[in-house]
């Protein structure tokens, strides 16, 4: 079992050498829809492979903005995978998409998940990132996806805070990568981070050709 950490511009640049004693792979947050970058990323990412772990970029996605597109989202992703000047990933890309809070609720319309998420990993695919991650919770998926979907052919990152995943996040075969806890405590990490493990890394290695 490998386990790892998702980041973002909250945990700044942690003291990676100390990280690595007990974490095999970091995600990092590079995007969150078509207007935030994180300059941060690449002083994260660095440390992070420098030190032994390996790296991932994730983009943090608004299929509840109906004036962006999940097309225009993965293009403005990779952008800044380019002009951030971050280093090689070692796992694929993740797409964040979850319930958005500002204040109260932000419903997304019937069937704009799924359509958002195929132009997503359709745009990423023609981009050069043939597979693509999805992060999301249990409930966020079965409430905003069609029963009949068929992204389950996608690995999976599953969010469920528990000892075990307990609620199955319908038309995916298998978990991925399980995020377990939003409140760990690593050395070299001031304050929480979110926790990860993953069975098998290699099924989520990136690979141009794959």
């Amino acid at each position: 079992m490998y386990k790892g950490i998702d980041m973002s511009v909250f945990q700044g640049v942690p003291n990676f050498a100390m990280v690595a004693k007990s974490m095999q792979f970091c995600y990092i947050k590079v995007s969150d829809g078509t207007k935030y970058k994180y300059q941060i990323a690449k002083q994260q990412a660095n440390g992070a492979q420098l030190n032994g772990l390996k790296i991932g970029y994730y983009h943090f996605g608004h299929p509840e903005d109906v004036n962006s597109s999940g097309k225009a989202e993965a293009e403005f992703f990779v952008q800044n995978i380019t002009a951030l000047g971050l280093p090689a990933a070692d796992l694929i890309p993740a797409v964040d998409v979850e319930q958005v809070y500002a204040g109260s609720e932000v419903p997304v319309p019937i069937g704009r998940l799924y359509t958002w998420l195929k132009e997503f990993i359709e745009r990423m695919s023609e981009l050069g990132y043939p597979r693509v991650m999805i992060y999301s919770n249990p409930a966020y998926l079965n409430h905003y996806l069609p029963a009949n979907h068929d992204l389950g052919m996608y690995p999976l990152w599953l969010s469920e805070y528990a000892q075990s995943i307990t609620i199955k996040a319908n038309g995916w075969p298998s978990v991925s990568l399980w995020q377990n806890s939003e409140k760990g405590q690593v050395p070299g990490i001031i304050g929480n981070v979110d926790l990860n493990v993953c069975e098998d890394l290699s099924l989520i290695t990136f690979s141009p050709a794959a």
